[in-house]
Formats: C-alpha cells, sequence, structure tokens
C-alpha cells in the first residue's frame, strides 16, 4: 500500500481533541466542587444562627467550608496525573503511526510516562491546578469573612436585633451564592462554559499542549526521525505564523535547518500555544525538504542570536501557495467527544505511577 502523503497544511484534529477531553473533565471537576462549596456556605453559614452570633462558631463554620476546596485540589491533582497519562500515551501512539514505526521496538512506556507526569504534577508536589484552588479558597474565605464584618458593623451602627442580624447575614449569604463568589466568576451557571483567557483555561491548553509536543518528538526521536514542520495554531501569535510550515531539526544536529530550540527561542510553544511540530517524511517531502535547505541560513552575529524569524519568513514567502488551516478551536459550550478511553486512576491523591504505564510495559 502506498504511503500517505504527509499534508502539514491540514488541520490537527488529534490535539483539538484532546483539549476539549482535557477542559470538560476540569470543568467537571470545578463545577462539581463549587457545588459542594455553595450547598455547604446555604446549610452551615447562611442557616447556623450560631454562625452570625459567635465567632469561634463562624471560625469552624468557614474552616468545614474551606475544606471543600482541600478535597477540590485532590481532584485537581487526578485530573492533571490523568491528562498526563492520556494525552501522552495518545501522541506518543500518533508519532508511531505518521512515522509508519507502530511495529518498531520503541514502546510508550513507565519512563515516558513518569517524564509526562512531571511536566504537569511535580513529585511531592501540588499541580499548579491543586495550587490554584488553594488561591480561590483564601480570596473565598476573606469574601465571606467580609460579609460577616460588613453586617456586624452596620449591626452596631443601626441597634439590630440578633433576629435581625441573622436574618440579614442569611440574605447575604445567599447573595453571594446566587451572584458567585469572586473565584467563581469564570465558571458559568452550568459548570460546562468558562470564560475564554482564563487561569485555567490557560493551564488546560498549555499542559496539553506541553505533553503532546513532548511526547510526539519523544516518539520521533526514539526512531531515528529528525525532521518536524511547526504546524497548526489557532489564532496565532506573530511567532506561531511566522514558523508554520517552517521545517525544523529536533536535535539540532542537521545544520541545514533551525533547530526545533531556535524555535522555541524566537517565541513559539508560549504558554496557551496550540502549535506542535509534525513528522516530515524524507521521501513524500522531498520537495519541500529540498527547497528550504536551498535557503541559506542566518549569520551568527558574534554579539547575539542568528536571525530565524527573517528566515523563517522566507520559508512561508516561498511557500505562499499553500494554505494552513487552525487547530479546531475547543467550543466554549463543551461535550466531551465519544469513545475516549477513561485511564483509570486510585480515588486517593496521588495515582501511582505504575497506573500511569501503560500495561504490560515496564
Amino acid at each position: 500500500m502506498p504511503r500517505k502523503a504527509h499534508k502539514p497544511e491540514s488541520p490537527l484534529p488529534a490535539l483539538a481533541r484532546d483539549l476539549t477531553v482535557s477542559k470538560v473533565r476540569l470543568a467537571a471537576v470545578l463545577a462539581a466542587g463549587r457545588a459542594r462549596i455553595y450547598a455547604d456556605i446555604q446549610r452551615r453559614a447562611a442557616r447556623n444562627p450560631a454562625f452570625a452570633a459567635n465567632g469561634s462558631a463562624r471560625e469552624r463554620v468557614l474552616a468545614g467550608i474551606g475544606s471543600h476546596y482541600d478535597k477540590m485540589a485532590v481532584e485537581l491533582d487526578q485530573w492533571s496525573e490523568e491528562l498526563a497519562a492520556r494525552v501522552g500515551g495518545n501522541f506518543f501512539n500518533r508519532a508511531k503511526a505518521d512515522t509508519h514505526t507502530a511495529d518498531a521496538a520503541t514502546r510508550y512506556n513507565r519512563e515516558y510516562a513518569e517524564r509526562y507526569l512531571r511536566m504537569v504534577h511535580e513529585e511531592n508536589a501540588p499541580s499548579l491546578a491543586a495550587v490554584r484552588s488553594q488561591q480561590m479558597r483564601a480570596n473565598d474565605m476573606q469574601a465571606l469573612r467580609s460579609t460577616v464584618i460588613n453586617v456586624l458593623n452596620e449591626a452596631a451602627v443601626t441597634g439590630m436585633t440578633a433576629k435581625q442580624v441573622r436574618r440579614e447575614m442569611l440574605l447575604r449569604m445567599d447573595s453571594m451564592v446566587v451572584d458567585g463568589l469572586p473565584s467563581w466568576q469564570f465558571l458559568d451557571d452550568t459548570g460546562r462554559k468558562w470564560e475564554s483567557g482564563n487561569y485555567f483555561d490557560m493551564l488546560t491548553r498549555t499542559l496539553t499542549s506541553n505533553v503532546a509536543r513532548a511526547a510526539y518528538t519523544d516518539a520521533m526521536a526514539a526512531d531515528g526521525f529528525d525532521l518536524a514542520s511547526i504546524e497548526g495554531g489557532g489564532d496565532p501569535c506573530p511567532a506561531c505564523t511566522a514558523w508554520r510550515g517552517v521545517i525544523v531539526s529536533l536535535s539540532g544536529a542537521n545544520k541545514d535547518y533551525p533547530s526545533l530550540d531556535d524555535a522555541k527561542a524566537d517565541g513559539v510553544f508560549h504558554p496557551s500555544c496550540c502549535c506542535e511540530p509534525r513528522y516530515v517524511d524524507e521521501e513524500v517531502d522531498k520537495e519541500q525538504i529540498a527547497a528550504q535547505a536551498e535557503l541559506e541560513p542566518p549569520e551568527s552575529p558574534e554579539d547575539g542570536a542568528p536571525d530565524w524569524r527573517e528566515y523563517a519568513k522566507q520559508v512561508r514567502e516561498s511557500k505562499s501557495e499553500r494554505e494552513y488551516d487552525p487547530v479546531a478551536e475547543v467550543p466554549e459550550a463543551m461535550e466531551e467527544p465519544a469513545g475516549v478511553k477513561d485511564v483509570e486512576l486510585k480515588s486517593d491523591a496521588s495515582a501511582t505511577r505504575e497506573q500511569l504505564a501503560p500495561r504490560g510495559e515496564e
């Protein structure tokens, strides 16, 4: 069977699909955590007479509400671990398919799985998502305490009775649940849509893309493939636009091309970037390889780095007839794609390394 031609101008649905899965699952964790927190505010704070009347009782109630953020932090750790396992395996195997080396000895194994896990969740440290949950806890607890102080100050000025204080406290707490605590303004009432550009949106795009790129290039390098082109990107920044379609050397050993590190140094693969390296077939894409090899690489000045941006621009101009489609955007109203294989994790605070490794591989 003839080998299918590589099409660097085509969209990157695999990355868009994994981004959607990561985003949907994170939104579910956040929505569940918010529901627990809001329910506890109404149950333990708004309708507890001691909350309005007794400072010690109030702090115990707030501590109980705050414990839900701790539980959410554990769930966010699990989310990041599942992301690393799922995306790492998907893109390692995708590279094997692209390079026609599915039958080669190189396999996705525990060593690779551990590497991708460390990218999203350093050992003995909470993940970035979990750290964020603790910041949310601090902000929301401060908002609740400020509401209590405001009610008590008003009571002192106006001479409210204890019953009136309790009633006003109930109204204020209910209002905070209806209007939303400060840390939750990015997530809509359904828990299935969030504001573009919020912290968790950026984190999801960055972690998913970083793991995908690392796994893909690891698989290529393990089987001896060195040339890749920079592809994809939704709403790209100038650096991504300049480098889109440019062939790079993953190792930097092939001096006829800029290295992948040169592209990164020029701003490619920035936070939230959805561009990725794609395998360049030395037979199928030989004309593309030869055309770029004819371009003179920039000189290296004594006091700085070569101007690879200008070189990338020349590459783009030499291929002006090609059109590049951006990676499919992750929809704001999110639904998980069908047929996604779950990565099973334990229900405790963190998954073991054995769970993240493929079965039968050591």
